[in-house]
């Protein structure tokens, strides 16, 4: 097939929405014909990794225009937008295009106008839409307040037309979970299809299973922001300390952050378990590997995530992980990889938070078992080298309905 590809992130040396565009873009280049429309910023990158498959189109966008304002919509997207329609309309005019397929953004709030083009279209995976949990003030109220707008997504489906507008033109919608079926209104249910955003090469992560585990090492990579709670993983090994003094840890945190990550390094402080922490901030994809591959336990506790590309990171090296029972990582972690904590309120969510540790760390069988079922599940659903034959019927589908 001939597929049309705006993508408004897309970098190979990226992280989050942009490793995903990218992600994407390499898996279905594999099989499909790409036009290829993105900004010129991300050209390096892309042409020294992709050479078969992809036509390269660019528009230019100012970079200082990236910064989100009203509920977190960056001016830049609509000047990418109205420029890749001017170069898609005539691509669609001189080349033959089976379907239209836009990557990202990956929030679903984000009109679009590339739909008026009379083909197939195709969008997401897209996510987005999780309220934060009333009960959690201390995540949530340094929450920023663009964030908090988002609040209001879902009544757009009923008073802006140009979001409307989008979705009724839409062919296929790609969801990465299924409680966005809460959130859509019924009357887009069937077009949508539950896929993870993020996909992952397994064979580039090894699985390392007899680790020589004295003290439990324990890791969190991710953002450094709030809605993470960092801080609430803090506070469960204060009670960790406490509690099951007899248990020895040691916790690495890597990731960006600015003020948040001050924050919880103070806290850690505070409570007097830093000497236990170790706060490395931003690390290269390459380096953070190592890490994964000596630890013993992967902990996410992140409360309003749709996905998380770390958590298959982790499940592919063969980590146990503990997630919040929430948004994405709830549905990527099972039974039999993993452990979930249930979202109920602070303290409550901090003691279990600790009793999942303290099980991993005395259970050196249960941490084998996780590991193993984490793997197989990540080669069987979340392999970019199995996912190919889904896309392709995906599209297939849009076709026939389009």
């Amino acid at each position: 097939m001939n597929v049309l590809m705006p993508i408004y992130s897309c970098n190979p040396e990226g992280e989050s929405e942009s490793l995903v565009g990218y992600n994407w873009l390499e898996q279905i280049s594999r099989r499909h014909n790409v036009y290829l429309i993105t900004d010129l910023r991300y050209k390096k990158a892309l042409e020294t990794r992709l050479t078969k498959n992809v036509v390269f189109n660019y528009v230019s966008v100012p970079h200082f225009w990236d910064l989100e304002i009203f509920s977190g919509f960056p001016p830049a997207y609509f000047i990418f937008m109205i420029k890749a329609y001017i170069v898609a309309r005539r691509i669609a005019k001189h080349e033959y295009i089976d379907l239209i397929h836009r990557i990202t953004p990956t929030a679903f709030r984000f009109p679009d106008i590339i739909t008026n083009i009379k083909l197939p279209y195709v969008i997401g995976p897209v996510g987005g839409g999780l309220k934060p949990p009333e009960s959690f003030r201390s995540v949530f109220r340094k929450e920023n307040p663009v964030y908090v707008l988002r609040a209001l997504d879902s009544i757009r489906f009923i008073i802006d037309p140009f979001l409307i507008g989008t979705y009724n033109k839409t062919t296929k919608i790609l969801v990465v979970g299924k409680y966005l079926y809460s959130i859509f209104p019924k009357r887009y249910h069937k077009k949508m299809e539950v896929f993870c955003e993020n996909t992952i090469d397994s064979k580039k992560y090894k699985m390392i299973l007899n680790r020589d585990t004295k003290k439990i090492k324990l890791l969190y990579v991710g953002r450094f922001i709030p809605f993470k709670a960092v801080n609430l993983l803090i506070r469960a090994l204060k009670l960790l300390k406490d509690e099951n003094s007899e248990i020895e840890y040691c916790l690495t945190l890597i990731g960006g952050g600015e003020e948040y990550f001050e924050y919880c390094k103070v806290l850690a402080n505070e409570l007097g378990v830093s000497s236990s922490l170790e706060f490395l901030g931003r690390m290269r994809r390459e380096e953070i590997v190592e890490y994964y591959q000596t630890c013993d336990i992967f902990c996410f506790p992140s409360l309003k995530e749709t996905s998380g590309n770390v958590l298959l990171e982790a499940m592919s090296c063969g980590i146990p992980v503990i997630v919040a029972d929430r948004g994405g990582p709830a549905e990527l972690v099972d039974m039999d990889c993993g452990i979930k904590i249930p979202v109920a309120d602070e303290d409550d969510f901090v003691a279990r938070l600790k009793n999942a540790i303290v099980l991993l760390a005395q259970d050196k069988e249960l941490r084998y078992f996780y590991a193993v079922n984490a793997r197989k599940k990540i080669e069987q659903l979340y392999d970019n080298n199995s996912i190919g034959e889904r896309i392709t019927k995906i599209y297939e589908d849009a076709l026939a309905h389009g």
